[in-house]
C-alpha cells in the first residue's frame, strides 16, 4: 500500500481516536556552506585563491589600512561607505604638459578637494580589496572588514581616437601620494597603474615606504604582447608585482611577464565596485594586484608585527606553483612563485605564531 493511501485511509477511519496522519518525511541538515553566500557566484576569483577558507581565520581588522593609490574612490557607493577613510586628493597638473594626444577633464589643478573617483579604476580597486557582501547583488573584498585610504594620484583625459576616458598621472603626484599614504596610517599600498619609464622621484617615495615598514605592491603592467617588457613601481627592489592569470591558471593575454613578476593573481573578469553604486568585471593587472594587497592585510590582521619582508616572503612560499612546462623553475619569468594562496599564507602565519609565541 502506498503510503499516500495509508494516510487517507487512517483518516477515514470512524470510531478511532486518530487525530492526524501523515507521511513520516525525511529531514535534512542545512549546513551547507555558509561561505557560498560570502561573496557573489560571478566572484571565481576569491574560491580560487582559497579565500572562503581563509576567512575562518580572519575576514581582517579594522585598525589595518590599505592605501589605494589610484584615481580615488566613490564616496557614495553604499558597498565601500563603511570601509572608506577620508583620503587624500594629491593630484596636481598646474603649470604642467598635459598628456599628448588627450584632454584633462574634471579636477587635476591644485590638488583640490575629496579624492572622488571620476573614472571607476580606484573603486573597482577599492570593492576588490575590501567590502562585504550586504545584498543580493554586493560583492565580498579578498578582506571584510579592513579600512581603505584613497590617495587619488590619477587624474581623468579623454582620448578622442577611442573615445574614451581613461586615467593618467605623473611622477610628482605618484611621489607625494606615497609619502602622505605612509605617513597617514596605511601599513599597505596598492599601487594598480605604472609606467615603463623609471623615475627618482617615484623610487625615493619607495624607499621612504620602506624604511617605515610598509608593503607595496604593484600591477605588473598590461603589455603582454611585448616580451618582458618592464614597468615601474612593479620592476622597483622590494615591491611585489603582480601578474594575472585567468580561470584556468593560464597567464592572462595581457599580462607582463619577466623576471621582475614575484606572483600572480585572478586578473579576468574580476567582479566588483564601480561609480553609481553599482558593480561590474574588469580585466587587468590593476585587478590582480589588490588581491595579493587584501591578503597582506589578511594577513597583518592575524600577526600585526610581521614586517614587510616576512609577508613577501610568506605570500611568495605559499603560492601555488604554477607553470607552462613541467621543467619550468619556480619562480619562472611566467608566473613568478605562482598563483597567491590565501589559505596557505594564513596557515603559515598561524603556525609560526604558535610555535613561535608570535615573533617570526
Amino acid at each position: 500500500m502506498r503510503v499516500e493511501d495509508a494516510v487517507l485511509r487512517l483518516m477515514g477511519t470512524e470510531g478511532k481516536r486518530i487525530e492526524l496522519a501523515e507521511p513520516n518525511d525525511w529531514f535534512i541538515g542545512l549546513d551547507a556552506d555558509e561561505s557560498a553566500h560570502d561573496y557573489h557566484p560571478e566572484q571565481w576569483n576569491l574560491k580560487q585563491i582559497d579565500c572562503p577558507k581563509a576567512w575562518k581565520r580572519t575576514l581582517g581588522e579594522p585598525h589595518v589600512v590599505v592605501a589605494v593609490i589610484d584615481s580615488g574612490a566613490d564616496f557614495n557607493h553604499a558597498d565601500l561607505t563603511p570601509f572608506l577613510l577620508e583620503g587624500k586628493n594629491c593630484v596636481d597638473f598646474t603649470g604642467q604638459r598635459y598628456p599628448a594626444g588627450r584632454k584633462l577633464v574634471g579636477n587635476y589643478l591644485g590638488a583640490r578637494g575629496r579624492p572622488d573617483d571620476e573614472v571607476g579604476h580606484g573603486t573597482h580597486v577599492a570593492g576588490t580589496i575590501s567590502c562585504e557582501r550586504s545584498h543580493l547583488d554586493g560583492v565580498s573584498g579578498v578582506t571584510r572588514r579592513c579600512h581603505i585610504l584613497p590617495v587619488r594620484v590619477l587624474a581623468t583625459a579623454y582620448e578622442p581616437i577611442q573615445r574614451q576616458f581613461e586615467t593618467v598621472g605623473n611622477a610628482a603626484n605618484l611621489a607625494a601620494g606615497i609619502e602622505w599614504a605612509v605617513d597617514n596610517g596605511a601599513r599597505v599600498l596598492n599601487m594598480s597603474l605604472g609606467r615603463i619609464i623609471d623615475n627618482t622621484f617615484v623610487l625615493q617615495a619607495i624607499h621612504y615606504a620602506q624604511d617605515h615598514g610598509r608593503i607595496l605592491i604593484a600591477a605588473a603592467g598590461n603589455e603582454g604582447h611585448k616580451k618582458n617588457r618592464r614597468t615601474y613601481p612593479a620592476s622597483y627592489s622590494g615591491v611585489i608585482a603582480v601578474g594575472a592569470t585567468n580561470r584556468k591558471n593560464e597567464c592572462a593575454y595581457f599580462s607582463n611577464t619577466g623576471d621582475y613578476v614575484d606572483v600572480c593573481a585572478p586578473g579576468v573578469d574580476i567582479r566588483s565596485t564601480v561609480l553609481g553604486n553599482a558593480h561590474d568585471t574588469l580585466p587587468g593587472t590593476s585587478f590582480a594586484a589588490p588581491h595579493v594587497s587584501g591578503l597582506a592585510a589578511l594577513m597583518i590582521s592575524l600577526a600585526p608585527h610581521l614586517t614587510a619582508e616576512e609577508v613577501s616572503t610568506i605570500i611568495r612560499e605559499t603560492a601555488t606553483p604554477l607553470r607552462r612546462s613541467p621543467t619550468d623553475p619556480r619562480p619562472n619569468p611566467i608566473f613568478g612563485w605562482g598563483l597567491i594562496n590565501a589559505e596557505a599564507a594564513l596557515a603559515q602565519v598561524t603556525e609560526h605564531e604558535t610555535v613561535s609565541g608570535g615573533h617570526l
